[in-house]
């Protein structure tokens, strides 16, 4: 936030830091204008927020530009290139890191993480003079320890994000060490004992003799600091039998140590950046986590040709190295329509209702764990992240371009899952665009809950008899989903999945053309797809009704009239669902329409004549309206919330809770 900044007066919602411990004592973040609007909407799922998994672990440390960029707008910003990270299923524990004091994870971050049951921490730490200053206050008593303990665990209780990542890295005084003991022990208790399954990480920095000199690995020197938490971050310059030495140190929580990687390769084990891999082959040969530090490396430094094309070739390099360690998403209803959470337009149910550039990683959806290439060769089928074409929801598509030969099949995986198959039957619908012969279908893996072989169902266009002959052979179960065609060219396809007691475990996708006439021969075929979105769910429950959601509008401001006559709102709307009705809504898209003197409800599509028809997305239950044009003639503002629930579904704009602001006079 910028220093000018009056936090407690209405504005655009922003993420920002406790920069002294005087704000953190007073808890005068809690008290902000912003605070309702930076907490993170998503929990983590009930498998995800127990402790970590006793296996070897991958810990991811942003440090990306100084922190709080294009991310610090709560509600989204206008830089389709902004950074963000969706390779998720490949990590367990990701840190939000700045050089300020306190760094508190922006929401966005929070909730594309939790999606994806991956644990995040903040960050606390000291260093230079200043941090030496900072320590003195700290520990000055073991009573002021613990209260500045009992701040940071109550923040971030607050904001819901998962523990804190600890960086001392200061010269202390030896009598200070005790007292840091203290604030570390009752810090890791305190938030044990209020979520648990949280953790306090400590980095390597400072000795227990007060010394700031980096271990490089666990040893006698830095062993009480990793006692009193639930692992220590190792700085990144250890060589090659440091990760050994490590575990015989840490007994039977080897896999609590992480081993740094900096991956801008100053001075780090293998070099990081492209070599990255060479670390941590390293680290999984003697079965030891890792913590990769600064990824944004790719995005920072410009990697050609792109940034999409850098950042998944460098995390598949990772994929290759270290494997794919982490859990899935394990309940239903399950929903993607693969959006990275920025674009250069937006569109909801496959209708586009905005072209301007935005960012939003809050929207991110379950994002595919795509198959890395297994060499150097050319896939007959290329799947990439479409921004430019249409959405279904969102910002961008999977698209499969390439050739295909007559009877040959192109599959990859799209997500690795968990999901149970009851003795109800599954629905499952997914959006395609697909030119003249070509049938991208979905190939559903399951397994047994009672042992025994797998399981295989195709879902595609036209069924068995629209397959190639070869593959008609290799599937269990062929389904024709029922088609519905959508807005811009979509088709939805829909089908029933009836395999009582048994586990969906993997989702592939399916390339293959439409078989031809006899004499078709083998020849090369063109292929191209979209995929714009897939839900599975158990049973579809219904939208509340608009009245079930009370709408309140507070903090309203008008600007005077412009020379075109025209006025500018800010306000803050909310809402809430009535009592007695539940209902986990996903998110919630905000639309803006002008009402004439005597204009009824009419057709109330969200668009207007002026252009600011769709607002924003939010998975808050609130929204802070900025500079909302008005122009002349109008009498009113009727602010449209659309509630869209866990599978996706969204309701219609006319059927949503609305709240109407008279224009002011004046």
């Amino acid at each position: 936030m910028d220093d000018q900044t009056d936090p407690s007066k209405p504005s655009v919602p922003v993420s920002f830091p406790v920069r002294d411990l005087e704000s953190l004592a007073s808890g005068s973040y809690l008290e902000s204008f912003h605070y309702p609007f930076i907490k993170a909407s998503v929990p983590l799922s009930t498998a995800a927020a127990g402790g970590l998994p006793p296996r070897r672990r991958l810990l991811v440390c942003h440090d990306m530009a100084g922190g709080y960029g294009d991310d610090k707008w709560v509600q989204g910003g206008s830089n389709p290139d902004a950074y963000a990270i969706w390779h998720w299923h490949l990590m367990d524990v990701f840190v939000y890191f700045s050089h300020n004091l306190v760094t508190l994870p922006p929401p966005c971050w929070m909730n594309a993480a939790h999606t994806h049951g991956v644990k995040v921490l903040g960050t606390f730490i000291t260093e230079w003079d200043e941090g030496r200053a900072v320590c003195r206050k700290l520990l000055s008593s073991k009573d002021s320890a613990r209260m500045y303990a009992e701040r940071l665990v109550e923040i971030s209780t607050s904001l819901g994000f998962d523990g804190w990542l600890i960086n001392m890295e200061v010269e202390l005084d030896l009598m200070q060490i005790p007292i840091l003991m203290e604030f570390l022990s009752h810090l890791t208790q305190t938030m044990h004992a209020a979520v648990p399954g949280s953790l306090i990480i400590w980095y390597d920095s400072v000795t227990k003799y007060g010394k700031l000199r980096w271990q490089n690995m666990l040893n006698v020197k830095n062993k009480p600091f990793f006692d009193l938490c639930d692992g220590i971050f190792i700085n990144y310059t250890w060589a090659e039998d440091y990760p050994k030495l490590s575990i015989a140190f840490a007994g039977d929580r080897k896999f609590d140590v992480y081993m740094g990687i900096d991956i801008f390769g100053r001075n780090t084990y293998g070099g990081g950046k492209w070599d990255t891999n060479v670390a941590l082959d390293l680290l999984k040969k003697v079965d030891i986590s890792t913590a990769i530090f600064a990824p944004g490396w790719v995005y920072e430094t410009n990697q050609e040709p792109d940034f999409q094309t850098a950042q998944n070739r460098w995390w598949e390099l990772v994929e290759k190295s270290w494997g794919t360690m982490r859990n899935y998403p394990r309940s239903l209803p399950f929903y993607s329509d693969f959006d990275q959470g920025h674009g250069y337009h937006f569109s909801i149910e496959g209708l586009r209702v905005a072209d301007a550039p935005w960012n939003n990683i809050s929207r991110q959806t379950i994002q595919p764990a795509l198959d890395p290439p297994v060499d150097s060769a050319k896939p007959p089928i290329q799947v990439q992240r479409n921004f430019s074409g249409e959405s279904y929801g969102g910002g961008s598509n999977l698209t499969f371009t390439g050739t295909l030969s007559d009877g040959l099949i192109f599959k990859t995986r799209l997500f690795l899952v968990e999901l149970p198959l009851g003795d109800l039957p599954l629905h499952i619908s997914y959006s395609v665009r697909s030119e003249g012969s070509c049938i991208l279908g979905l190939l559903l893996s399951l397994t047994s809950n009672h042992g025994g072989e797998g399981f295989s169902i195709l879902v595609a266009e036209g069924g068995r008899s629209s397959l190639p002959v070869n593959l008609q052979t290799q599937l269990d179960q062929v389904l024709s989903p029922s088609p519905l065609p959508r807005a811009s060219g979509w088709t939805l396809r829909e089908a029933l999945i009836e395999r009582p007691h048994h586990t969906m475990t993997e989702i592939h996708a399916v390339c293959c053309m439409k078989p031809e006439g006899s004499g078709g021969g083998a020849a090369s075929r063109s292929f191209y797809a979209e995929l714009g979105h897939l839900t599975i769910r158990d049973s579809r429950r219904d939208l509340p009704q608009a009245s079930s959601w009370p709408v309140v509008c507070e903090n309203v401001s008008w600007a005077a009239a412009g020379a075109d006559g025209r006025r500018a709102v800010s306000a803050e709307i909310s809402w809430r669902l009535g009592e007695g009705v539940d209902f986990p809504a996903m998110w919630y898209n905000i639309f803006a329409r002008r009402l004439a003197d005597g204009e009824d409800d009419g057709d109330d599509d969200g668009d207007n004549d002026d252009g600011e028809g769709f607002l924003g997305v939010t998975r808050l239950e609130r929204f802070f309206v900025s500079d909302l044009k008005v122009p002349a003639g109008a009498v009113a503002v009727r602010f449209i919330i659309q509630v869209c629930g866990p599978d996706g579904a969204c309701q219609k704009l006319k059927e949503s809770p609305n709240f109407d602001l008279p224009v002011e006079e004046g």
